[in-house]
């Protein structure tokens, strides 16, 4: 017997669509990869409901020896490299957030790294560390939402699958960032040892290095010809748990070149996998 609605027909209704999608590069470095393998393992077919949650933590679970996962090298407070098990899957996490920027769904916990990352754009990055810091967005559609997540041509794969609403008001949206200033690490010499004693980790400096801005461009057609328009939109909702008071000046002056902007959360831990 034959059943009414197969996993295709399911598949074809409700994840026809690409919402979001990001392919970032990785390094050829083979336990940093196969924590990549792992970490995109436990999260590909994620389906999410309307208004479900996902968190990276969750879904991923601790990075243990126990599970495969190896040493790779992560950031350490005060700016220190170390290698420790799971190094390297927040390049999985930002490469969801990216997706979920493009995908225009609601973050509701995102932390940018100490030092900049170049696997994503800059202030596109989204870093974890199991017991502090997680990455987490809502489906904010009206329809399921399906995580395709791989490893493969030395890339890390992240589609968004899911159905394009139909009042979007936009054709696509367009990622950029602008360095406002940079900010070198304060070092002091230890024998043979240069360590960094001050990364720049002081929200002022960050919000300096890690805005992302997001057009949203809407497509119009007259009679005669096409045309594109940046459209003036407010701060988006995957602003998280910033500043206000603090941040105020900076967002006032973003809102005035009609971007929205991604600034980082307002609580720093800046220990992650890199």
């Amino acid at each position: 017997m034959q059943p009414e609605v197969t996993l295709a027909d399911l598949e074809k209704e409700y994840f026809a669509d690409v919402l979001g999608s990001c392919d970032s590069p990785h390094t050829a470095q083979a336990g940093r990869t196969k924590n990549l393998e792992l970490a995109c393992k436990a999260i590909d077919g994620t389906i999410l409901n309307p208004g479900d949650e996902f968190s990276f933590n969750k879904i991923v679970g601790e990075r243990t020896a126990e599970k495969g996962y190896q040493k790779a090298i992560v950031y350490q407070t005060g700016g220190k490299s170390e290698a420790e098990e799971g190094g390297g899957v927040c390049q999985v996490a930002s490469t969801i957030y990216t997706a979920c920027l493009y995908a225009d769904l609601k973050v509701t916990e995102r932390a940018p790294h100490m030092f900049t990352v170049t696997y994503v754009q800059l202030g596109m990055d989204a870093t974890i560390y199991w017991g502090s810091l997680d990455y987490k967005f809502v489906n904010s559609t009206d329809h399921p939402l399906r995580i395709d997540a791989s490893v493969s041509g030395g890339y890390v794969h992240i589609k968004l699958m899911g159905t394009t609403p139909k009042d979007k008001g936009y054709d696509h949206i367009v990622l950029r960032h602008e360095v406002v200033a940079t900010v070198q690490p304060k070092m002091e010499i230890d024998g043979d040892k240069t360590i960094i004693t001050d990364a720049g980790t002081a929200i002022e400096r960050m919000v300096d290095r890690r805005c992302a801005m997001m057009s949203v461009v809407r497509f119009f057609a007259s009679s005669s010809n096409a045309c594109w328009i940046f459209a003036s939109v407010s701060v988006s909702s995957a602003l998280v748990a910033s500043s206000r008071m603090r941040m105020g000046g900076f967002l006032r002056k973003i809102r005035a070149m009609a971007m929205r902007c991604f600034c980082p959360p307002e609580s720093i831990v800046p220990r992650s996998p890199t």
